[in-house]
């Protein structure tokens, strides 16, 4: 999977600093919960359905880790 920008504007422009949307990953390594954006990211908008699917899956790696 392709980091970072990818060109589209799903749900329009937010603002003029709106560079659009961002593919992302979110992972664990060395017991950490790393969010990586592949490009400088000085704010991320999510909608509500994709706010709680990125918490949910913070949620599910830190679990995994306190599980370990």
């Amino acid at each position: 999977m392709k980091l970072g920008a990818t060109g589209e504007f799903p749900r329009g422009k937010l603002s003029q600093g709106d560079e659009g949307e961002l593919q992302l990953a979110i992972l664990v390594r060395d017991n950490t919960v790393v969010i990586e954006f592949g490009k400088s990211v000085a704010w991320l908008g999510l909608d509500a359905d994709g706010a709680i699917e990125f918490a949910n899956l913070i949620l599910a790696h830190a679990n995994e880790i306190k599980s370990r």
